[in-house]
Formats: structure tokens, sequence, C-alpha cells
């Protein structure tokens, strides 16, 4: 879980657009 985090954190500073999508797609699985 901490792993994805870092992942999605990282994935945010390269493509915030795309992130943001897997953040919520993330939260809401």
């Amino acid at each position: 879980m901490i792993n994805e985090m870092c992942v999605a954190i990282s994935s945010a500073l390269a493509v915030p657009e795309k992130a943001v999508k897997l953040t919520v797609a993330t939260m809401a699985a």
C-alpha cells in the first residue's frame, strides 16, 4: 500500500492530471 502511494505521488509530480485520475480510481476501489 505504501509503495503504491509513493508511486502515485511520483506520478503526480510527473503527470498531475493522470495522477488525479489514478488517485480517484484508487479511492473508489
